[in-house]
């Protein structure tokens, strides 16, 4: 009886000892399904969060690409309102032309009268200036001509 009365406590240790490896398995497996389920609530949370921002983000390029459309249409105008015309560059270049070609004949005369009296008198050479101005105002309002000096 000593013999069943041992192996009896062994059986009984063995129990004890193979239920508190089932218990520490059964902690173990719910602690691992209890934080799958919040995993996959974080990961359902943060699919929804994914998908509303894409539908902003979407929303927002639809509402920007007229604006944007505008903005490259004003940019444009503006670059064509800043750079001048050809017939604009024609005339500045004309009114240059005619400037030096009158500066050279003014020069001319006013060493010719240097000459003849010795010195310059200042209210002439600002006389040039303004009858220079005025031929430059009446030829930006006369069809251009193709004249050189």
């Amino acid at each position: 009886m000593d013999v069943t009365g041992q192996a009896f406590e062994d059986m009984q240790e063995q129990n004890i000892r193979l239920m508190q490896q089932l218990r520490e398995k059964d902690d173990a497996n719910f602690k691992l399904m209890s934080e799958r389920i919040k995993s996959n609530q974080i990961h359902k949370l943060l699919k929804e969060e994914k998908e509303e921002l894409q539908t902003n983000c979407s929303l927002l390029k639809t509402q920007s690409m007229p604006q944007l459309q505008v903005v490259r249409k004003l940019e444009e105008k503006e670059r064509l309102l800043r750079a001048p015309s050809a017939p604009q560059r024609e005339s500045w270049h004309f009114e240059h032309k005619l400037w030096t070609c009158h500066k050279r004949q003014g020069g001319h005369l006013q060493t010719q009268e240097e000459d003849r009296e010795g010195k310059k008198p200042a209210e002439k050479i600002s006389n040039g200036d303004d009858i220079l101005n005025e031929e430059i105002n009446d030829y930006r309002f006369v069809p251009v001509m193709n004249k050189t000096c």
